[in-house]
């Protein structure tokens, strides 16, 4: 399973972004790209705003899924979807993983953090 540990910063998500892109590529699974780099980015924004502190990323792909974990150091509160203002500027974030993704969800680490993670079904029918 591939991973990295990125600072918290503006440029995490787009570090994270990154990375989840080369390795879908590396697997042949780019038709995957738009919506895995969304979901990263929109899980990695969420850790650094509300966790702070470094901030990992994990890939994996099994036989029909690829899973993209996100870690922070915060183990509270756990995020849910919650009801963004139609003015807001935020707060859409887990709406927007829940609809690119096939599901997603949240593992408590007990002190070392929580997990939010989110999985895409992989189509190896082919053409």
């Amino acid at each position: 399973m591939p991973d990295m540990t990125l600072p918290a910063g503006v440029m995490t998500p787009r570090a994270a972004r990154a990375f989840v892109s080369a390795w879908l590529a590396s697997w042949g699974l780019d038709y995957l790209r738009d919506r895995a780099e969304l979901a990263t980015s929109e899980l990695v924004t969420n850790a650094v705003e509300h966790a702070g502190g470094d901030v990992g990323v994990r890939i994996d792909v099994e036989d029909d899924e690829v899973r993209i974990a996100v870690t922070d150091p915060d183990d509270s509160p756990v995020p849910v979807a919650g009801g963004a203002a139609e003015t807001a500027t935020g707060g859409r974030g887990l709406h927007i993983v829940d609809a690119m993704t096939d599901r997603w969800g949240t593992e408590r680490l007990g002190a070392d953090g929580k997990t939010t993670w989110c999985a895409l079904h992989v189509d190896r029918s082919g053409p």
